[in-house]
């Protein structure tokens, strides 16, 4: 069984500017506290197919996950697959924002 988290916020921003910040993977570790660091091709907001290896820390525990775009839609959804690194282990997150 998958876990599933769903966390519905409100940000005083336009659906655009929202979506181009938090797809754009060199601000996650500005405002994700899980997220150490990004390394690839981190200074715009990714399309589908590119890939990027963030650095976490959650619960305790330090790692690698590569992230691959699987599904955009601008600036409404965005989808990505991460698997961690040396374990069989990964998930998904997305982003559906409106107006």
């Amino acid at each position: 069984m998958m876990t599933r988290m769903y966390t519905p916020i409100h940000i005083d921003r336009s659906p655009s500017e929202v979506f181009d910040f938090v797809t754009t993977p060199s601000n996650w570790p500005q405002w994700h506290p899980s997220s150490l660091g990004v390394e690839g091709a981190t200074n715009h907001s990714l399309t589908v197919g590119e890939q990027v290896t963030e650095w976490f820390h959650v619960a305790g525990r330090r790692g690698q996950v590569v992230w691959t775009v699987m599904e955009r839609d601008a600036p409404h959804r965005w989808v990505i697959d991460g698997r961690i690194v040396g374990r069989n282990a990964g998930g998904v997150v997305s982003y559906t924002l409106q107006p």
